[in-house]
């Protein structure tokens, strides 16, 4: 498992938050559904790193 510090891109991040803490645990919907959002993210913004993510970024 990869560690997780400040140069962990936002989708690998997302990734890895999915696979730990939402599979299994949701509806198939559901996992469906962060599953798009991390192909949304990783399209969008690949290389945002988490030490940039800012409050407004994030929102």
């Amino acid at each position: 498992m990869k560690r997780i510090d400040e140069e962990t891109t936002l989708p690998e991040y997302f990734k890895l938050w999915i696979k730990l803490y939402k599979d299994g645990a949701v509806r198939e919907v559901t996992l469906r559904k962060y599953w798009e959002t991390y192909r949304f993210i990783e399209k969008n913004i690949p290389h945002l790193k988490l030490k940039n993510v800012t409050r407004v970024k994030y929102q």
